[in-house]
């Protein structure tokens, strides 16, 4: 049956961690147009809207060359800016939910393919360790992508297959024309309740296993690691700072910091920046001061930004972006597009993007089996094995 919403948009969450999540309000929210009156393609359009209308979509991470000055900038965008339309009809969902079909057939026309081989990905990164000894940068997050040709012949069948097999808190789906944006992501950009605003950035990741003993091994270890950790606490600084730019003064503070969450497929440190938020902003200020994400730049933010521009090969898209929503009083929810794929049902073209934090301290090696990590659950949920791929 062909999907009947032109543009469509759903978040789910599911309390997979076991942690309680203080700002959570819904457990489902989806919303469906079939010609927006308001469709926002460009932060100068969002910051004349202001907050005046319920809105959803997604902000590409390219769209940081509209916030900030940056280098190598040459290549063509292929997604807008930010895509966010105003629903015909939306429904908001306070409890559980029964899930949807998740009954989908694939055709591979091309196995996807990385964008770098190994000896690429390995020497790449010891170039970008190099920047990182020269003091260019002290963290960069440097991603692949996976691209190949599919037919999927029920795309929303797909998502929901991918949050039953990899549920995560902030699992979204975007539908804008042609293109599904399809996330089942574990981390939280920003969210806003009332004055009161805060960030969770990911850093440190360890894959789990079926044995309780070994995996709790894994768990203990994740948490002491002074690379994760080091990893971690530099995106905190990064976010605090970004979030002080629209603070109350002396508002910023840690409530969380390096806690493991643990997921179906991976563990992962998590800490959470908060604070209050000046009255008169709204949520073009918010995204000014904070995107893209700091998790999945580096640090500095532009040194990290620019470089990620020159090593990377294509461009990220919505991938380490945001899909969410923003209420009328201002209020909203954002993720990080990740642990997702990009589909485009017209061309048949299919993207899954991985990557890590590399610092100084990182093994190229281990950065490169940790992206294959990353890529799994996508892999499996489109009938595919990490064998299956052409790595070398």
């Amino acid at each position: 049956m062909e999907f009947p919403y032109p543009y469509y948009f759903e978040a789910r969450t599911y309390n997979s961690s076991g942690k309680v999540d203080p700002y959570h309000t819904l457990d489902r929210f989806w919303a469906y147009a079939y010609q927006p009156n308001t469709h926002i393609k460009s932060y100068n359009e969002l910051r004349k809207q202001g907050n005046a209308k319920l809105l959803v979509g997604y902000l590409s991470y390219e769209s940081n060359r509209s916030l900030e000055k940056l280098s190598h900038t040459n290549r063509e965008l292929e997604f807008p800016e930010i895509d966010f339309f105003e629903p015909e009809s939306y429904q908001f969902e306070a409890s559980e939910f029964q899930e949807d079909d998740i009954n989908f057939e694939v055709n591979w026309l091309e196995i996807p393919k990385p964008d770098f081989n190994k000896k690429e990905y390995l020497q790449t990164v010891k170039v970008l360790k190099a920047h990182l000894q020269a003091g260019d940068i002290y963290e960069i997050t440097f991603c692949i992508q996976l691209i190949g040709k599919i037919e999927i012949d029920k795309p929303y069948a797909f998502f929901n297959h991918l949050c039953k097999v990899n549920p995560n808190p902030f699992a979204a789906l975007v539908k804008s024309g042609d293109v599904w944006i399809i996330s089942a992501s574990p981390e939280r950009y920003i969210v806003k309740r009332d004055d009161i605003l805060a960030s969770q950035p990911i850093k440190g990741t360890a894959g789990r296993d079926a044995n309780p003993k070994l995996d709790a091994e894994l768990k203990n270890n994740l948490h002491k690691s002074e690379k994760e950790r080091a990893e971690n606490v530099m995106i905190v600084d990064l976010v605090r700072n970004d979030l002080s730019r629209i603070a109350e003064k002396g508002s910023v503070h840690v409530p969380e910091l390096f806690g493991v969450h643990s997921f179906p497929s991976v563990h992962q440190l998590i800490s959470t920046i908060e604070c209050k938020v000046k009255p008169e902003l709204e949520a073009y200020d918010i995204f000014k001061a904070s995107f893209p994400p700091g998790s999945m730049t580096g640090a500095p933010k532009i040194s990290a930004m620019n470089l990620i521009n020159q090593y990377e090969r294509n461009n990220r898209g919505p991938y380490s972006g945001s899909i969410g929503y923003i209420m009328p009083n201002g209020d909203m929810d954002f993720n990080v597009v990740i642990r997702s794929i990009i589909y485009n049902e017209k061309t048949g073209e299919i993207r899954i993007p991985i990557g890590g934090a590399i610092t100084i301290k990182s093994d190229p090696e281990q950065e490169y089996n940790e992206c294959k990590i990353k890529a799994l659950a996508s892999l499996k949920a489109l009938h595919l094995n990490l064998e299956d791929i052409k790595w070398e």
